[in-house]
């Protein structure tokens, strides 16, 4: 697992190497993957994850102190849309802190912790998509003239059984069509059995304001789940 995690940092890597830089619009996560960057000091972020049966989960964060230390807290509310019980979890925390901001070689990283998981809460206390964990997250900006890739790895924080525990992979794009539309890409739990594709379109209302659609595990049966997610941001 290990080996297959350093040829695909390395494949992405070398990718780095072969395009030349521009600046494009940027995420500080895709779908359900960071980026390396944090949200700006003194600003916050506010997130709203609807899915499944009328269920939503809530994420505040915020940039504090120097280097943009982004602290944050969420929740999951299932059933918070119609008319069967509200199910609240307790709080989960986050955390991200820019390491490296990057260069014409080097990619940007940060290193952060993220326990919010997602999808169906089961019976053994987990969630039906595990949460990151520790994470080591990686972007190389503007490859490509509205083109940022992302890459890293993570810890599986969250998963019941110690036997499935260890160190995952993810990778993924996030690609500007014009000023008001984006498309995301992402591969997560890329380990030696597979991995999750997820694919996503973001609109721009306004820069501090998007929507999202997003389709998560492609490969599940019957077919992949839906979420919509409404991000805002703004300056305290």
């Amino acid at each position: 697992m290990i080996k297959k995690l350093t040829v695909l940092i390395l494949s992405v890597w070398l990718l780095c190497q072969a395009l030349p830089a521009h600046s494009s619009y940027r995420l500080t996560e895709l779908i359900d993957t960071p980026t390396a960057r944090s949200v700006d000091f003194g600003s916050y972020l506010l997130m709203f994850r609807l899915y499944g049966t009328g269920s939503v989960t809530g994420r505040l964060q915020y940039g504090i102190i120097m280097q943009n230390l982004t602290l944050g807290v969420s929740i999951n509310a299932e059933n918070m849309v119609g008319d069967s019980t509200i199910k609240l979890r307790r709080p989960y925390l986050y955390g991200k802190i820019p390491f490296y901001s990057g260069d014409h070689i080097w990619p940007a990283i940060s290193i952060g912790f993220d326990e919010q998981g997602y999808g169906e809460f089961r019976s053994d206390d987990t969630y039906q998509y595990s949460p990151l964990g520790f994470f080591v997250a990686m972007s190389k900006y503007g490859i490509v003239p509205g083109l940022n890739l992302n890459f890293g790895v993570n810890t599986n924080h969250g998963i019941s059984s110690a036997a499935d525990q260890g160190v995952s992979g993810f990778t993924g794009i996030d690609f500007m069509l014009g000023p008001e539309f984006m498309l995301l890409a992402e591969g997560r739990d890329i380990n030696e059995d597979g991995g999750q594709i997820n694919l996503g379109a973001k609109y721009l209302l306004r820069p501090e304001l998007s929507f999202e659609l997003s389709f998560i595990d492609l490969a599940a049966n019957p077919g992949p789940s839906r979420i919509l997610k409404i991000v805002y941001s703004g300056d305290f």
